[in-house]
């Protein structure tokens, strides 16, 4: 019963908060005039960029598993990714479109944990490239400035390169190896299992870090193309909903909307998405909260209908004879 009373909380909440974004900050009969006034064709361009910034993503993890040795093609990783935004509908947080992606990549494949870190890794790499953009964003702008809002980007930027450095460096993962190995010699004592996972974890580490540089180098520097791509993609739903604000402030504000949709507290960024949006686009441009909550839909919409696609794929590749995409 706990558990049934949490995960109604966590699907509630979304719809809490989104209601009361609502009531607070918008006109009801204001926003169904403006959405009659949506512009169709940024809106649709706004969908193909989150179809590019999803095949760019994918060809960023092939190659990311194509330097720790696994050899796995960017339309399967695609396909997978795909799968895995369907099941993103209904579970809050990364944890689950990441497990699914995981389940579906290391099939017939022996190294299921090396991919596991992998896709762990992609995940800090998105995060670790769109904390400094978002962190120098807000620090040009001084009507922004919140001493508890810096406190907490700088402890979770510490968080995020205290776990990204061992999977790019060999120095951080010789320095994270010896106290795997050690947990695992005491774990040992209590427990063979928990020993394993931490000695394969271990494993996983070592193999990651050993990448070349040039591929390190790549897959950051295609996670800085992803947020560019995602900033425009931001900027076209807003311009569909008829913002009106500057391709430069968006720069800024995708990647802080990065960070937000990975708290698992909401389904698809539902409700979160709106107040950040509002905290930072309504302080600086005046942005009226009908345009804002009319950007989220879109956004909302557009997102949708890829998670649908998804279960729709996955349906047609369950009903193959193989069980398989291919």
């Amino acid at each position: 019963m706990p558990s049934f009373a949490r995960r109604t909380a966590k699907a509630l909440l979304p719809i809490g908060l989104l209601a009361y974004f609502i009531w607070a900050f918008v006109d009801v009969d204001a926003f169904l005039l403006l959405a009659a006034k949506t512009s169709v064709l940024p809106a649709l361009a706004y969908l193909f960029t989150l179809i590019a910034a999803r095949w760019l993503q994918a060809v960023q993890t092939s190659i990311a598993l194509y330097g720790a040795g696994i050899r796995i093609h960017s339309a399967e990783v695609f396909s997978a990714q795909l799968v895995a935004s369907f099941y993103t509908m209904f579970v809050p947080g990364d944890v689950v479109g990441g497990g699914v992606t995981w389940y579906l990549l290391k099939q017939s494949r022996d190294r299921g944990a090396v991919i596991a870190v992998i896709l762990v890794y992609m995940r800090l790499v998105l995060v670790a490239s769109a904390l400094p953009i978002a962190i120098i964003g807000l620090l040009a702008e001084e009507r922004l400035y919140s001493p508890s809002l810096f406190v907490a980007l700088f402890i979770f930027s510490v968080i995020t390169l205290t776990l990204t450095l061992p999977l790019v460096s060999q120095t951080g993962a010789r320095l994270t190896g010896r106290l795997l190995g050690s947990v695992s010699t005491r774990l040992a004592r209590k427990s063979s299992r928990a020993a394993s996972i931490v000695a394969i974890l271990k494993d996983g580490i070592t193999v990651c870090a050993s990448a070349s540089a040039a591929s390190t180098v790549t897959v950051f520097a295609l996670a800085l193309l992803l947020h560019g791509l995602g900033a425009a993609g931001l900027w076209l739903a807003s311009e569909a909903a008829q913002a009106s604000v500057p391709f430069f402030a968006i720069l800024w504000v995708w990647p802080l909307m990065i960070v937000v949709h990975m708290l698992p507290i909401s389904l698809g960024g539902v409700g979160v998405r709106e107040f950040t949006l509002f905290y930072v686009l309504n302080s600086l441009y005046g942005t009226s909260g009908e345009s804002i909550l009319l950007l989220s839909m879109i956004a909302l919409v557009a997102t949708t209908f890829l998670s649908l696609a998804g279960g729709i794929w996955n349906t047609f590749r369950v009903a193959l004879p193989d069980g398989k995409s291919g």
